[in-house]
C-alpha cells in the first residue's frame, strides 16, 4: 500500500470512528436506560417528590374526583333527604341556592386532599407502579406489539386509578357527604402520543441490536486508523477533537428532540410533568457524554504535548512559553474561544440547542483560528531562517 493510500485509509477509518461514537452513545443509553423496565422505574421514581409532577397528578386527580362529585348530584339528594323527613318541600329546595358556594368549598377541599395525597409515601409507590405498567406499554409500541395498550386519546399513559381510589376513601374519612357514593373513574396523565413512539420504531431496533456491533466497529476503525497514519499521535489527537466535537452535537440533538417531543403534545398533557420525566430520563446520558467528551480533550491535550520539549520540567516550561509566544494574538484568542465553548457546552446543566449548536461551531471556529494562526507563525519562522 502506497503512502497516499494509507493515508487516505487512515483518515476514512478514523472519520467513520468518530462519527460513529455518536450513534454506539446513544444505542447504549437506549439498553441501559430506556429498554431495562426496573432501570426506567428507579430513574423516574424520585420524581414524585417534585412539585412539576406533584401538581400535575394533584390537577388530574381532583378534577376528575369533582366531576365525580357534581355528577352524584349532592345537593339535590341533600334536598330529597330532607324532603322524606317531612321538611316543606319549599324549604328544603332552598338548601340548592347554596349550590355554587358548597360546591366551590367541596372543590377547595377535594384539591386541599388531593395535594396532601400527592405528598405521602403511598403517592411514591404508586408512581413507581404506574411508570413500571406505562414502561412496558411504551416497549410494547417502540416493539409494534398489536397488544400494546394505548390510551383513548391515543396517548402512553399514567394510570391514576389507584390515587382515586385513595382520594375517594380521603373524603369519605374527612365526612364529606355522598362521598361513598363516588363512581370509580379512570383518570390518565398522559406522557407521549403514540404516534411519535411509532415513528421511532425503526431507530429504536436499530440502536437496539446495533449497539454492540457498533461500539466493536468504533474501537476497531481507531486502532485501524491510528496503525495507518503516518504521525499516529497525531492521528489520535485528531480523531478524540472529532469525537468530542461529534458528542457535543449529540447534546444538541437531544435537547431539540427533547423540546420537540414537549411541544407536540397532545391537549390535556401537563408540559411541565413530562419535560421533567424527559429531564431526568436524559440525565444519565447527558451526564456520560460531557465526561467522555472531558476525557476525549485530555486526551487530545496530552497526545498534543512535544515529547522531545518536554523531557525535563526546564524544557517543558520552555516550550510552553515559546508555543505562546509564537501564536501572536489570534492563537491564543481561538484556543480561549474554543475552550471557553466547549466548558460551556459540557457543564451547563440542560442547555437547549439553540445554545448547544452555536457553541459547538463556536468551539470549531475558536480551533480553526489557532491552527491557522500556527501554521501561519511556522511558515514565518520557516521562512525567516532560511
Amino acid at each position: 500500500m502506497t503512502g497516499r493510500a494509507r493515508a487516505v485509509a487512515a483518515a476514512v477509518c478514523l472519520v467513520l470512528a468518530a462519527v460513529l461514537l455518536v450513534p454506539a452513545t446513544l444505542g447504549w443509553w437506549v439498553r441501559t436506560t430506556v429498554e431495562d423496565t426496573a432501570t426506567y422505574v428507579d430513574t423516574v421514581g424520585p420524581l414524585a417528590d417534585q412539585a412539576p409532577v406533584q401538581d400535575a397528578v394533584a390537577d388530574r386527580v381532583a378534577d376528575r374526583v369533582a366531576e365525580q362529585v357534581a355528577d352524584a348530584a349532592l345537593l339535590d339528594r341533600a334536598a330529597a333527604a330532607l324532603e322524606a323527613q317531612g321538611v316543606p318541600p319549599a324549604v328544603a329546595q332552598a338548601i340548592t341556592l347554596l349550590r355554587e358556594p358548597l360546591q366551590q368549598a367541596l372543590d377547595d377541599r377535594v384539591r386541599a386532599l388531593a395535594d396532601r395525597l400527592v405528598t405521602s409515601p403511598a403517592f411514591a409507590e404508586g408512581w413507581r407502579v404506574a411508570n413500571e405498567t406505562a414502561h412496558r406499554e411504551l416497549l410494547a409500541v417502540l416493539e409494534s406489539d398489536d397488544t400494546a395498550l394505548v390510551s383513548d386519546d391515543g396517548t402512553i399513559s399514567l394510570q391514576l386509578a389507584t390515587l382515586v381510589d385513595a382520594l375517594q376513601v380521603a373524603l369519605v374519612d374527612a365526612g364529606v357527604p355522598g362521598a361513598d357514593r363516588i363512581e370509580p373513574a379512570a383518570v390518565t396523565l398522559p406522557l407521549v402520543d403514540s404516534e411519535q413512539v411509532r415513528q421511532a420504531q425503526t431507530g429504536y431496533r436499530l440502536l437496539r441490536t446495533a449497539t454492540l456491533a457498533l461500539l466493536v466497529l468504533v474501537v476497531v476503525l481507531t486502532a485501524a486508523g491510528v496503525l495507518l497514519a503516518r504521525d499516529r499521535r497525531r492521528a489520535a489527537r485528531r480523531t478524540a477533537i472529532g469525537a468530542a466535537l461529534g458528542l457535543l452535537l449529540l447534546l444538541g440533538v437531544v435537547a431539540f428532540a427533547r423540546g420537540h417531543v414537549v411541544g407536540a403534545l397532545p391537549t390535556g398533557t401537563d408540559p411541565d410533568a413530562v419535560d421533567a420525566v424527559l429531564e431526568v430520563l436524559t440525565d444519565r446520558l447527558r451526564s456520560s457524554v460531557r465526561w467522555t467528551v472531558l476525557l476525549l480533550l485530555v486526551t487530545a491535550a496530552v497526545l498534543g504535548v512535544d515529547r522531545a520539549r518536554a523531557r525535563s520540567s526546564y524544557d517543558a516550561a520552555r516550550a510552553a512559553l515559546e508555543r505562546l509566544g509564537s501564536y501572536a494574538w489570534s492563537g491564543p484568542a481561538g484556543l480561549v474561544t474554543a475552550g471557553a465553548a466547549v466548558l460551556l457546552v459540557t457543564f451547563l446543566p440542560s442547555p437547549g440547542p439553540w445554545v448547544v449548536l452555536p457553541l459547538v461551531l463556536l468551539a470549531a471556529a475558536g480551533l480553526g483560528v489557532a491552527a491557522i494562526a500556527r501554521r501561519d507563525t511556522g511558515t514565518s519562522t520557516g521562512t525567516g531562517t532560511g
